[in-house]
C-alpha cells in the first residue's frame, strides 16, 4: 500500500478545524480583508513619519467615523419613512374594518366579523399555545445567538487593530509554514496575486462611486424624496451582488409612496433600478473592473454567470478576483515552461 502523502493528514485536521471553527473565524477573516484593503493607506500614513500602530489606529477610527456616517445618512430617510407610515396606520385600520367582513366572506366566515374571530380563536388556541411555546423557544435561541453577535461585534475592532498593525508580519509567518522547497513559488504566486486583487478593489472602488452618481442623479430626476441618500446607499452596497440594487428599490419605492411631495410612478423606480443593475453587470463593472484587472468584458460576464451558477450567491462575490488570480497564475506557468522549452 503506497503511503500517504505526507502533507495529507495536517490538510485534513486543517479543513475539519475550520469548519469546527467557521463562525469564530468569520470576524479574523472580516479584519484581514479589510486589513488588506487599507494597507495602502496605512503604508502612506507610515512613509509620512508615523508610528505604525499610530497609523492603524487612525485608519480604524476612520473606518468607524465612515460607518457612522452611513448610519447618520440612513437614519434619518428611516425614520422619516416610519413617521409617515405611523400617520397612515388609523386610514390602513379603517380600510381593513371596511374590507374584513369581504375578506372573511371569501374564506367561508360569515356573520360577525368579531364573533365569528373569537370563535375561531378558540377552536384553535391549542395550536396557538403551540406556536407561542416554539416562538418562545426560537426567540431564546435567538437571544443566545444575539449575544454571540455582540461579542463578536465588539470584539472585531480591536482584531482589525492588530491585523492593520501586523499584516506586513503575517504573510513571512504563514509562508513560514510552507515546505521550504515550494516557498519561492508561494511566494512568487502571492505577489502576483496582490498585484491583481490590489487592481480589483481599486476597480471595484470606481464601480461603487459611479454607481451612486448614476442612483443619486437618477432619483433626483424622479423626485424621489432623499434622493442622494439612497443613491449614495446603493451605490456603496453594490459590492454584494443585488443588494444594492434591491435595497435601494426598497427605500426608494418607500420614499415615493409615503413621503410627501411630488407623486412618483413606482413602475419608473423599479425600471431604474433594473436598468441600473444591468448597467453596473454588462458596462460599469467589465469597463472599471475587468481592463483593471486584465480581464476582457465578455470575460468578466462569463465569470459572474459561471461562478454563480456553480457556487451560488458566494461564487458571484469572488468571481473576478478568482479568475483573475487563476489567470495571472496560468500567464506565470506559461512563461515559466515557455522559458524552460
Amino acid at each position: 500500500m503506497p503511503a500517504l502523502p505526507v502533507w495529507l493528514v495536517p490538510a485534513i485536521a486543517a479543513a475539519v478545524l475550520l469548519h469546527l471553527l467557521g463562525d469564530v473565524l468569520v470576524p479574523f477573516a472580516l479584519a484581514g480583508v479589510l486589513a488588506y484593503i487599507f494597507e495602502p493607506l496605512v503604508l502612506w500614513l507610515h512613509a509620512r513619519r508615523v508610528p505604525r500602530g499610530a497609523a492603524a489606529a487612525l485608519v480604524l477610527l476612520l473606518l468607524v467615523a465612515l460607518l457612522a456616517g452611513l448610519v447618520l445618512l440612513i437614519l434619518p430617510l428611516l425614520l422619516a419613512q416610519t413617521a409617515a407610515l405611523a400617520e397612515r396606520v388609523p386610514q390602513m385600520i379603517a380600510l381593513l374594518h371596511e374590507r374584513l367582513p369581504e375578506l372573511l366572506h371569501h374564506y367561508g366566515i360569515d356573520g360577525d366579523p368579531v364573533t365569528d374571530l373569537q370563535g375561531l380563536a378558540r377552536r384553535h388556541a391549542g395550536e396557538v399555545s403551540g406556536w407561542l411555546r416554539s416562538g418562545l423557544l426560537r426567540a431564546g435561541q435567538g437571544g443566545a445567538a444575539l449575544a454571540g453577535t455582540l461579542g463578536m461585534l465588539v470584539l472585531f475592532p480591536v482584531v482589525l487593530f492588530y491585523a492593520l498593525r501586523d499584516l506586513p508580519s503575517i504573510g513571512p509567518a504563514l509562508l513560514g509554514l510552507c515546505p521550504p522547497n515550494i516557498r519561492g513559488t508561494v511566494a512568487t504566486l502571492a505577489a502576483d496575486a496582490d498585484a491583481v486583487l490590489g487592481e480589483f478593489v481599486r476597480g471595484q472602488l470606481a464601480v461603487m462611486l459611479t454607481m451612486a452618481v448614476v442612483y443619486s442623479v437618477a432619483l433626483g430626476l424622479l423626485n424621489v424624496p432623499h434622493a442622494l441618500s439612497i443613491g449614495v446607499l446603493a451605490g456603496i452596497l453594490t459590492f454584494v451582488p443585488m443588494l444594492g440594487v434591491v435595497g435601494g428599490a426598497l427605500l426608494a419605492l418607500g420614499a415615493a409612496a409615503l413621503l410627501p411631495g411630488e407623486p412618483t410612478p413606482l413602475w419608473a423606480i423599479v425600471l431604474l433600478f433594473a436598468g441600473g443593475n444591468l448597467l453596473e453587470n454588462f458596462v460599469v463593472t467589465p469597463w472599471l473592473v475587468g481592463e483593471r484587472i486584465g480581464l476582457h468584458p465578455l470575460t468578466v460576464i462569463f465569470a459572474l454567470l459561471a461562478f454563480g451558477q456553480l457556487f451560488g450567491f458566494s461564487g458571484v462575490l469572488v468571481a473576478l478576483p478568482a479568475t483573475a488570480v487563476m489567470q495571472a497564475w496560468l500567464a506565470r506557468w506559461q512563461a515559466t515552461h515557455a522559458g524552460a522549452g
